[in-house]
């Protein structure tokens, strides 16, 4: 009988010591063992820890890129055969126009964060919590916004109505979801145009299609969090247009009214380089030390700029640079650099996941 019992009484001791284990198993531990690398404020709340470790625990692997598609001749041929094209598009598609996107350096946030010094953050001018409690912010910015050309003025007054947009805390409708279900197993190609794809649940998107499906990226800047098959860089019109131009009838007819030139495309040895000189004024050693200083400063160059007329530049092994695009070189150097996208709704790493609470 002594055996038996000494069984039952280790057995006991050990669910005793996990049942204290678990107590003392609290959220602030948990996350200290997983962000193990990061100085943790001591005024963290449990409830900013557990956003974080979610976040952390939902965030999908990186998709790998596929190596057969590299170059617009690859893209050209996709959308000529895919049948089930799913296209994402975001507020990048009117910059050329003169209209701004949100998270660029002179777009909305930025504006909002100089015309409006008193909010938390510029994303609180669409959040939702935010816009319930004071309105006013919101709609000072969208009196600026330019009225329909041809809708009549709406002279009479009304209480204050919630515009007709998803704001930050809120859900997407349920039909993007029900349309997100249905045609995701039947895609057969990817286009995103114009988004940063920073915000939830449409920056899933790329993870949500089979990882065999080509993805292509029509957007101004690269996006750095993600990993397409083919960029191209620069003014959406006009890399549509030349998507259109090349893939023949009917396509070019869908850009037929637009005075789009035809473009040829260049590689780096034909780029126009502003060459740069070094002069001292008097032979000073003043002068010598500043030369010498400016020498070993970093000679960034927009690789759009450097473009002669009507072309685009091809950047092995797949990416394309047409006018507009945020991409700068060092040539000096030879390497590359992509604008800080500012404001980002989303954090990609575990650092930027506290700075952000904790900001």
């Amino acid at each position: 009988m002594g055996t038996p019992h000494k069984k039952v009484t280790s057995i006991s001791g050990n669910v005793e010591d996990r049942s204290n284990e678990e107590e003392n198993m609290n959220i602030r531990s948990v996350f200290e063992r997983v962000m193990a690398d990061v100085d943790i404020p001591s005024d963290l709340s449990e409830q900013d820890m557990l956003q974080i470790l979610v976040e952390l625990i939902s965030e999908p692997p990186t998709r790998t890129k596929l190596p057969q598609f590299n170059t617009l001749d690859d893209v050209l041929r996709l959308i000529s055969e895919s049948k089930h094209i799913l296209v994402v598009t975001g507020a990048g598609v009117s910059v050329s126009c003169g209209i701004p996107d949100f998270r660029s350096k002179n777009g909305i946030y930025a504006r909002l964060h100089v015309d409006f010094p008193d909010l938390p953050d510029p994303q609180s001018m669409f959040d939702i919590d935010y816009f319930k409690k004071n309105p006013k912010p919101f709609f000072d910015f969208a009196r600026n916004i330019p009225m329909c050309p041809i809708c009549p003025n709406q002279e009479e007054s009304f209480c204050v109505l919630k515009p007709d947009i998803t704001f930050f805390g809120e859900p997407l409708p349920k039909e993007f979801h029900d349309k997100l279900e249905e045609h995701k197993g039947k895609t057969d190609l990817v286009i995103v145009i114009g988004s940063s794809m920073k915000v939830r649940p449409v920056s899933l998107i790329p993870n949500l299609v089979p990882q065999n499906v080509p993805q292509i990226l029509i957007n101004r800047e690269p996006l750095s969090h993600l990993s397409f098959d083919v960029e191209l860089l620069g003014n959406c019109d006009e890399i549509v247009h030349e998507l259109c131009r090349r893939l023949g009838e009917p396509w070019n007819e869908l850009c037929a009214e637009y005075n789009f030139p035809k473009l040829a495309e260049i590689s780096e040895t034909d780029l126009i380089v502003e060459k740069k000189s070094y002069v001292g004024n008097s032979g000073s050693c003043d002068d010598a030390t500043t030369t010498l200083s400016e020498m070993y400063k970093p000679r960034m160059q927009k690789l759009s700029s450097c473009l002669r007329e009507d072309t685009f530049l091809f950047v092995p092994p797949n990416r394309y640079i047409f006018k507009g695009a945020e991409v700068f070189k060092d040539f000096d150097s030879d390497s590359e650099s992509e604008p800080e996208l500012e404001h980002n709704c989303d954090c990609k790493s575990e650092n930027e996941l506290a700075r952000n609470v904790v900001e």
